[in-house]
């Protein structure tokens, strides 16, 4: 199960690297048009990495979870 998690928390710094790339090339140039939408755009990737953020977050709560339980029932059958 960890291994899942820390192979989805992996996908998703890789999926943030990629926007933070993308979001380097937006450039605000152009007609006010083209202006609005780079920042649309902009706007959205960082939406997007906040909830890939988020989302690797959650799965690392969820690690720290999975550990302890496996702790407790470790020491539980040691006895």
């Amino acid at each position: 199960m960890e291994r899942v998690f820390e192979s989805d928390i992996n996908r998703l710094s890789r999926r943030m690297d990629e926007l933070d790339r993308k979001r380097s090339r937006v450039t605000p140039a152009g007609s006010l048009k083209e202006v609005e939408r780079s920042r649309e755009l902009a706007d959205f990737y960082e939406r997007l990495q906040g909830r890939y953020s988020n989302e690797a977050g959650r799965l690392r709560v969820e690690i720290g979870a999975y550990e302890a339980e496996l702790a407790e029932v470790l020491s539980e059958k040691r006895r």
